[in-house]
């Protein structure tokens, strides 16, 4: 969980720190998503601690108020998981059909107000619900309160296989008219960035909604490794999003020779203007007029070499026989 907090602050340090980039919706997504990530993981970071000291748990030192507490936040700590579907949404209008950030922002309601609405709606909902659930408190009524976060997992898989079957369609297309099969588009970029995004929220939600789930039906309380393994993982959206945030700006850069033929040329012609440019500029400053005194000077120094057919070559305005 502490993991989880420094890199969500990361993430909202950086998408917020200069005007230009508050302006782009999908950093305004990500500032947002981590705050409710930055919620959640500091209620994960209790562990045990708000549980009542009667339930006899190891390091409970709380009562009821604070497991209700503890449970209203990590309720509300799964908006980042109703977040991730707009993200996927946001990938899939970018990618597929082309959106551009103009419109995208037009429908900027759509992408917060639906997520934060369901997340705070369950969060009150499930307050008489609240209770130990061994690792912490948490919403104990049964089956219920999953719901939307499998709904979340369903809507974002969906997504993503239509944003893949897309990416292929426009890849064999763009074979036909490439001399080059291995080149990277943008579109492609941002497809791999959703992918890692998808597989961060897939790590985070599915052991969440399986030891849920198993609690709730009674099964997990022998299975000391898989609650071990979800208790370490269900806390951990926060850092995995840091990681594929960063990921980018070393692992993500497509080499000069992986770039499409059209953008090779196009480095081509730009360069090849820049060249006619300087060509230009040098010939502005040999036409400009000098001083007269400077000029005469620059006469005398030069030395006009002719060709004599019949003969040896000589230099004008030197007696060739000493």
């Amino acid at each position: 969980a502490i993991l989880s907090i420094f890199g969500s602050l990361f993430i909202l340090y950086d998408t917020t720190r200069t005007a230009q980039k508050r302006c782009k919706l999908l950093n305004q997504m990500l500032s947002t998503l981590s705050i409710f990530d930055i919620l959640g993981s500091t209620a994960y970071a209790f562990t045990t601690l708000p549980t009542p000291q009667a339930d006899y748990l190891y390091g409970s030192e709380g009562n009821d108020k604070t497991c209700i507490a503890q449970g209203f936040f990590i309720q509300v700590g799964t908006i980042a998981c109703f977040l991730n579907v707009s993200l996927a949404m946001y990938y899939l209008l970018t990618i597929k059909y082309g959106w551009q950030q103009a419109r995208l922002k037009s429908k900027r309601i759509h992408f917060f107000l639906p997520p934060i609405l369901v997340g705070l709606v369950f969060a009150f909902v499930g307050v008489p619900y609240y209770d130990n659930a061994l690792l912490w408190c948490n919403n104990t009524a049964r089956y219920w309160p999953e719901i939307p976060v499998i709904q979340a997992i369903v809507f974002a898989t969906l997504i993503m296989c239509a944003i893949c079957i897309d990416v292929r369609k426009k890849s064999r297309a763009s074979l036909r008219y490439s001399s080059r099969r291995n080149s990277v588009t943008l579109s492609d970029m941002v497809f791999v960035q959703a992918c890692w995004f998808t597989g961060a929220f897939y790590v985070t939600w599915i052991p969440y909604l399986a030891i849920q789930y198993m609690w709730s039906s009674g099964k997990a309380y022998d299975m000391y490794g898989f609650i071990l393994y979800a208790s370490i993982s269900v806390p951990l959206q926060g850092f995995w999003n840091f990681v594929v945030y960063v990921r980018p700006r070393y692992f993500g850069r497509p080499k000069p020779t992986d770039l499409p033929i059209s953008r090779r040329v196009s480095l081509v012609t730009l360069r090849s203007s820049m060249s006619r440019l300087s060509f230009r500029a040098r010939r502005a400053a040999d036409d400009v007029e000098l001083p007269k005194q400077e000029n005469d000077d620059i006469l005398k120094t030069k030395q006009c070499k002719v060709d004599n057919p019949n003969g040896p070559k000589f230099d004008r305005g030197k007696d060739p026989i000493p």
